[in-house]
């Protein structure tokens, strides 16, 4: 709303300027004299300048709005706590649930009792300074975008307390799912990410609904708090003790968080599917391809909305040839009595493309100081990861092939014969 008003305003604010009727003549010379001059111009048509003005300004404002929720996969290598990789990076589950937690030598002398002990020493020098957190999984429904029908029994994990003491993915509400009274009260309190509660469940905070344990009763949980923008974007969480309360036959850990230095990532994961991969059927994906993959749905719903916007921005710059070339070819005879009386050929363009860029500059001035403070609050909560260089290349695009098309404007009529012009005016 904001965003838009400014954009109106904007727009009635230069229709205004272009009615003034307190101009002064220009006076001086060199390019600034004949540029003020050509944006001066403008004032000629007033229904056409802003014609161009407006339609170059409207789809600059849908499309600068719409990139900016745009995310990419730079956005995932972020591995501080409160990013939605939550620093980990890479995720892993296993078919065969493992019944120890493999976040030490003891648990992987214990995992693979046939390792020599060479292989062992080599084994711990390759997982040097990794760390893994253990999580239980119930199997369900993808509970994320990617899931295209309604989900009836959502994939669940079990969250052991190291995570909980642990926190991160940008959510303040872990110790509560510890808050739980001891004899097993309803209902349980469980967390989700925010996409997932708003667009797949449709929850808030505090809400209450059903799920059915493994003996088909229903069991009563809360959402007491989201995740933003992360790797569980599948699953619901619910502390251990209430997973193996409502779960109890899922026993062992089949979901894991792990933790590399950054150029040990891939040798950690070739490692550890050459360990599990036979036994117990490990799977290691970066945590960067896993959000990578929940972002490509929401890029493409942004892609078909600024598909919108660049109908409108390529109208608009086509509409400004358009009108330019009227113009030019409506004012031939101004420019060949000009010609005639020593303007050059340089300054002509000049002129002309200073009337270009004036309307130009007008339209994406407006158009992208509108949609940044429209989504002003949105960029404020990511400005190291927005988008600005795709935002500032499209304004750049605009720019140029707008300048473009004033220029072939000018050569296309200035082609015609002087002597001609000056008799027909």
């Amino acid at each position: 709303g904001s965003g838009t008003a400014l954009l109106i305003g904007g727009l009635a604010g230069l229709t205004w300027y272009l009615r003034r009727s307190d101009t002064e003549t220009v006076r001086g010379h060199g390019w600034l004299a004949v540029a003020r001059l050509g944006a001066a111009n403008s004032r000629r048509r007033i229904g056409r300048s802003m014609l161009t003005a407006g339609l170059l300004a409207s789809a600059t404002f849908l499309i600068i709005a719409v990139e900016s929720f745009r995310k990419d996969s730079s956005e995932a290598e972020q591995l501080d706590r409160d990013s939605g990789t939550g620093g980990f990076t890479l995720i892993a589950e296993s078919d065969v649930p493992m019944p120890f937690e493999p976040d030490s030598a003891e648990a992987w002398r214990d995992l693979l009792a046939d390792l020599s002990s060479e292989e062992f020493d080599r084994l711990e020098q390759e997982l040097r300074g990794v760390s893994i957190v253990s999580l239980r999984l119930r199997p369900g429904d993808d509970v994320s975008c990617l899931n295209l029908y309604t989900p009836l029994q959502p994939r669940i994990v079990g969250v052991t307390a190291r995570l909980i003491e642990r926190g991160g993915f940008g959510c303040n509400a872990w110790e509560k799912l510890a808050t739980r009274t001891a004899n097993g009260t309803e209902p349980v309190p469980v967390l989700a990410d925010d996409h997932t509660a708003q667009w797949v469940l449709r929850k808030v905070v505090g809400d209450v609904w059903t799920i059915t344990d493994e003996r088909g009763r229903t069991v009563r949980v809360q959402l007491v708090g989201l995740l933003h923008g992360s790797i569980f974007q599948s699953e619901l969480l619910l502390a251990e003790p209430d997973f193996r309360r409502i779960f109890p036959s899922q026993g062992g850990y089949r979901f894991f968080l792990i933790e590399t230095p950054r150029d040990q990532v891939e040798n950690t994961a070739q490692v550890l599917e050459r360990l599990f991969g036979d036994s117990y059927g490990l799977t290691v994906n970066r945590t960067r391809d896993r959000l990578a993959g929940f972002y490509a749905v929401e890029n493409t719903y942004l892609s078909t909305f600024q598909l919108l916007g660049a109908f409108g921005l390529l109208l608009g710059t086509l509409g400004l040839g358009v009108v330019l070339f009227r113009n030019v070819l409506e004012r031939r005879g101004e420019l060949a009595l000009l010609r005639a009386v020593g303007w050059s050929m340089a300054d002509l363009r000049r002129l002309v493309l200073a009337e270009t860029g004036f309307l130009i500059a007008a339209g994406l001035l407006l158009g992208t100081t509108s949609a940044l403070v429209a989504v002003l609050p949105h960029l404020l909560d990511r400005l190291s990861s927005a988008p600005w260089a795709a935002m500032l290349g499209l304004v750049a695009l605009v720019a140029v092939l707008g300048l473009a098309s004033g220029r072939l404007a000018v050569a296309l009529v200035l082609r015609a014969p002087l002597l001609s012009a000056l008799r027909r005016d």
